[in-house]
């Protein structure tokens, strides 16, 4: 895959970016139950098939896509499965801002930004200067989030509200 990617670049006449794999991607932890259920897909092979494509999808479309390919197949999706896509769309606008880490568990969180990082810093000195007992700089490149979630849909709410905020849109 590396080798495929370098000789497009090489031919595209842009230098291979080998950095881009050195770090695995992102890894985003949301402490949510994101999984496809052994009960709803008990074909192992074909489930780690399904999860190497949700985790492969390129945008949203993708995920969509699949999505819908699972419940035309197997029925409606149960809720951790909801939340595996939903988790999906975290990591792509994650990946999107150039981050290598993004979790929130129960009470705190915490943002890691890549050297590449496409968020402004200025914007992330407002955000924690507006809300110093949210936000709090652990160092140049990660952000501490405090903040009670409990539920999936609480962490993946607030997961979004910082992402927009990271991006420059309503501060979360």
């Amino acid at each position: 895959e590396m080798l495929d990617e370098a000789v497009d670049a090489i031919r595209s006449g842009r230098v291979p970016d080998f950095d881009a794999h050195a770090t695995g991607g992102i890894d985003v932890e949301l402490k949510i139950p994101a999984l496809i259920p052994n009960a709803y897909l008990n074909d192992v092979p074909l489930r780690l098939n399904f999860y190497k494509r949700i985790a492969s999808a390129p945008d949203a479309t993708s995920l969509e896509e699949i999505e819908v390919e699972m419940i035309d197949r197997f029925g409606l999706l149960p809720p951790q499965a909801k939340n595996l896509f939903k988790q999906a769309i975290v990591r792509l606008r994650a990946q999107a801002l150039g981050l290598t880490t993004f979790s929130l568990g129960p009470n705190s969180g915490r943002v890691v930004f890549s050297e590449r990082t496409s968020v402004d810093p200025m914007q992330l000195i407002t955000l924690v200067q507006r809300q110093p007992t949210r936000y709090r700089l652990e160092s140049a490149m990660s952000l501490k989030v405090i903040a009670e979630t409990i539920g999936a849909e609480a962490r993946l709410t607030l997961a979004h509200e910082i992402l927009d905020a990271l991006a420059g849109k309503e501060a979360a």
